[in-house]
């Protein structure tokens, strides 16, 4: 759900949010598995001035919530990645909107990232392949500060290509 609202003939607010989840039931001759990471509200929010009907500058927060599908040294699923997610770019619209190319910086900021241990789960091992899992642990207060900026064609209302993107890690 999101609505956009309009200060004036150049600003704009978007305001909205989304319900999230992830959960699955699974057996087999060799394990049985299940994952439930309950319900999440996720707000997002943004604001965009028009500097002209081609170009506009924009900034936007979201929280992140995203369910992992690794374990810890005892089996059990880590708990989803937390954190939020801001930005700030330029974006802009060319030849009649068949080009379209944006640059921004941005900052992730994440909970409960995993990272791994290198251990191997006791009795993961699967007879089919001789796989096992690895352990995972819990990251807290990751920081991404980045840069990126991509440029998009469109050959019909339907169709976008992506000529170029670029994403560098600060």
């Amino acid at each position: 759900i999101a609505t956009r609202l309009r200060a004036t003939e150049a600003l704009s607010f978007i305001v909205g949010s989304r319900l999230s989840w992830s959960d699955y039931s699974s057996r087999s001759p060799y394990t049985t598995a299940s994952f439930d990471s309950g319900r999440q509200f996720i707000p997002y929010a943004g604001v965009v001035h028009d500097l002209s009907p081609a170009h506009a500058l924009y900034a936007s927060y979201t929280d992140i919530f995203q369910p992992q599908q690794v374990r810890d040294i005892n089996g059990d699923y880590l708990d989803p990645i937390l954190g939020k997610s801001t930005e700030i770019g330029l974006k802009g619209s060319f030849f009649g909107d068949r080009l379209n190319a944006s640059a921004a910086v941005f900052e992730i900021v994440q909970d409960n990232l995993a990272q791994s241990t290198g251990q191997i789960i006791a009795g993961t091992t699967i007879a089919i392949n001789d796989t096992a899992l690895q352990s995972d642990l819990q990251a807290d207060n990751q920081i991404i500060v980045g840069i990126k900026a991509n440029i998009v064609r469109k050959r019909l209302p339907t169709r976008q290509y992506l000529i170029a993107a670029y994403i560098i890690r600060i």
